[in-house]
């Protein structure tokens, strides 16, 4: 359901005792310096975790991290649901799974909170300020316990999630975030700014979606239209100084006709290349036409990168939230490692080029054996009978 657009919200922070202060002080500091990768927890997969605030506010968080690589910074998604919290009451689903899989393309972890509001319906958008403090006192526990990246924070919320994010997350004690990006779907308005924002938070790509049918009557309550919110949030944020806010008004979509994961992995593809696409050159054009180019792999989301083993380079592709990267090497040419694949992933877990090398080879299959080899003598093994990897040398 949808917050009521006619409900008043204090324009200013509520005043801070010295206690408070001390607190406010102490998350900031943990938000803004997270520590490195090898001093701090590693982050697993788990559901309904408890976390309490200093306002005494608790509630539980679902926590998905599979196929992150801890040798690189790890980002972070927060996704916020709408009233009544459906999907996040359903962390294993096939929708949030696959919101997992688009932030772990990215090497994020997604983090998807229950609102800690317990008054009849749960809702973000209720009692917004001490939501708004357990929000960021979970945050900062969550950066510090395991070093996330605050320049790679990346925001998703739906109906009275949406609102959350651009009437708080967004607009008070904000720049704790350096960077990442915010995606707000089926409606999305404004307040005035309690925090001023910094350079970096107005910088970031924030991008509206909300359908052409989410108008009133599309949802409860019945004068609510989530697109005209979108339509004055993004005005707002504009005149507020931010520079990359967009609005996307898809035909014939009301308020539950959104698909939520393909929206993230659209706005995370976006952000990653503005201009639609990265060039493609050498031998990995060559290889990324002779597979089938943006049909098969998908558009490139990284511009060529070099400086790897033996003088080599790569370009990573998404198709369908799925992730390809394409290595060269003088020597060996160019080889393509599926990152979602059962050896990309068993190589990339190994420690990627650093362990086993690079590819010499595509995977070759044989009857139900696939096997890729990699240059420092190593060969990846999967079987699509038992499901099995191992590795031989």
């Amino acid at each position: 359901m949808a917050p009521h657009i006619a409900r008043r919200f204090r324009t200013a922070s509520r005043p801070l005792g010295a206690l408070a202060a001390v607190l406010a002080l102490t998350l900031s500091s943990l938000l803004l310096a997270p520590g490195p990768a090898g001093a701090s927890e590693t982050p697993t997969t788990a559901f309904s975790r408890s976390h309490t605030a200093a306002n005494g506010l608790s509630s539980t968080y679902h926590l998905h991290a599979h196929g992150i690589d801890r040798s690189r910074p790890v980002g972070v998604a927060f996704y916020f649901d709408g009233d009544g919290q459906y999907w996040a009451q359903r962390p294993d689903s096939s929708v949030v799974r696959s919101m997992a899989r688009h932030a772990a393309d990215r090497n994020m972890v997604l983090v998807v909170p229950v609102a800690p509001d317990r008054r009849g319906t749960s809702t973000w958008w209720e009692d917004i300020d001490a939501n708004g403090d357990w929000f960021r006192s979970l945050a900062a526990h969550l950066v510090q316990r395991y070093g996330l990246n605050t320049a790679d924070v990346w925001l998703a919320g739906y109906s009275g999630g949406a609102q959350f994010i651009t009437k708080e997350v967004l607009a008070d004690r904000q720049n704790w975030i350096r960077g990442g990006g915010a995606v707000v779907i089926g409606g999305g308005g404004a307040r005035d700014m309690q925090t001023a924002p910094s350079h970096a938070v107005r910088s970031l790509p924030v991008r509206w979606v909300t359908g052409a049918d989410d108008v009133a009557g599309a949802t409860e309550p019945a004068s609510w239209s989530a697109l005209a919110d979108a339509r004055h949030g993004q005005r707002a944020f504009a005149r507020a100084g931010f520079t990359r806010t967009g609005l996307q008004v898809p035909a014939r979509t009301d308020h539950h006709a959104y698909d939520h994961a393909a929206i993230f992995s659209a706005a995370l593809t976006s952000a990653r290349n503005p201009d639609g696409r990265h060039p493609v050159a050498g031998g990995i054009a060559r290889k990324y036409r002779q597979l089938g180019g943006a049909a098969a792999l998908g558009e490139p989301v990284t511009a060529e990168r070099g400086g790897l083993a033996l003088g080599g380079a790569y370009q990573e592709f998404v198709r369908d939230g799925r992730k390809s990267t394409l290595y060269w090497t003088p020597r060996h040419g160019t080889h393509l490692v599926k990152n979602h694949g059962a050896i990309g992933r068993a190589w990339i877990r190994a420690g990627r080029e650093h362990v086993h090398g690079m590819p010499v080879t595509d995977e070759i299959r044989n009857g139900t054996e696939v096997r890729q080899r990699f240059s420092n003598g190593y060969t990846v093994h999967w079987s699509s009978a038992t499901g099995r990897t191992w590795v031989t040398r």
